[in-house]
């Protein structure tokens, strides 16, 4: 997995972290972004696949509303843009970062991953990854 030192930040989960030394990681930071309410955030729907029965995968794009403060001292600021491809199990009600690009509010990349790898991580209730699970697998 690529290491960028914050060029990417995260536009659909506000940032993810400064550089990550391993997949799981990085989706674990993810999901962090996925609880937060000081998002606005929206899905593609010309995105939404289904690569398997029961299988969504679908573009993401998140914005902060408010600057926030990450691990190791990074900072993303109001603006900032998350573009992230996810995939959600609807049957299992998991969901799981494929890759990320993070833009700042000057529209200049801060970073970006692809997040091989990746863990499955459960959606609670009431988080945005809730939020778009319910939408996600409703539609056909």
């Amino acid at each position: 997995m690529k290491r960028s030192v914050w060029q990417w930040i995260l536009v659909c989960s506000a940032g993810l972290g400064t550089a990550w030394a391993s997949a799981p990681a990085s989706a674990a930071r993810w999901h962090e972004y996925l609880a937060t309410t000081s998002v606005s955030a929206s899905i593609d729907r010309a995105s939404l696949r289904s690569d398997r029965a029961g299988h969504k995968v679908f573009l993401a794009r998140t914005v902060l509303k408010r600057g926030e403060r990450r691990s190791r001292g990074a900072r993303y600021r109001p603006g900032t843009v998350i573009l992230s491809r996810q995939e959600i199990d609807c049957r299992r009600q998991r969901i799981r970062l494929v890759d990320y690009v993070v833009r700042g509010p000057d529209g200049a990349t801060l970073d970006s991953d692809t997040a091989a790898g990746a863990h499955w991580m459960r959606i609670r209730p009431g988080t945005l990854a809730a939020r778009s699970a319910s939408y996600v697998c409703a539609r056909r």
